[in-house]
């Protein structure tokens, strides 16, 4: 009995020590619907080691709100497949680090993550059948100015 992997289904029957970049030449094999094991070249786009052009961010509507109020994971994803379908490519730079601590009750938010995960697949496979989400930089900073007019700016 193997590991199912989230995203692909997948089934490892062993550990995979995976290293995407070297594995796909840097992602140069990834795009037109190529996988490496669980990641496809979308999902290898982590916001928190992203730049992209403020411009096409604003241009695909940004962060779709609805992965987080469905639950966890995903929004990244969505963000980079809507950036490539757009003309966005992704570059990856080896120099980027990023490092994550979990909290002291991470085995307990990891359940709770996991158990909205077919949720937000859900919603992101609808969303992957929508058209290319262009032409909303109005909408967006329309939203984005009525939440920070809204917003409270706390002294502490």
């Amino acid at each position: 009995m193997g590991t199912r992997l989230l995203y692909s289904g997948i089934v490892l029957d062993k550990p995979l020590e995976g290293r995407p970049l070297d594995h796909t030449r840097d992602f140069q094999d990834l795009g037109y619907g190529a996988w490496y094991y669980d990641w496809d070249l979308p999902r290898m786009v982590v916001t928190a080691l992203l730049a992209a052009p403020r411009a096409a961010v604003l241009d695909v509507g940004g962060f779709d709100a609805e992965f987080g109020r469905i639950g966890w994971g995903m929004e990244d994803t969505h963000l980079g497949a809507a950036l490539i379908a757009s003309g966005c490519l992704v570059v990856p730079l080896r120099q980027a680090v990023g490092f994550h601590l979990d909290p002291p009750d991470a085995e307990q938010q990891w359940q709770r993550k996991l158990a909205t995960w077919p949720a937000t697949m859900a919603h992101y496979q609808r969303r992957l059948n929508e058209p290319v989400p262009i032409g909303r930089t109005e909408a967006f900073t329309t939203v984005a100015d009525r939440l920070l007019a809204q917003a409270e700016v706390s002294t502490r």
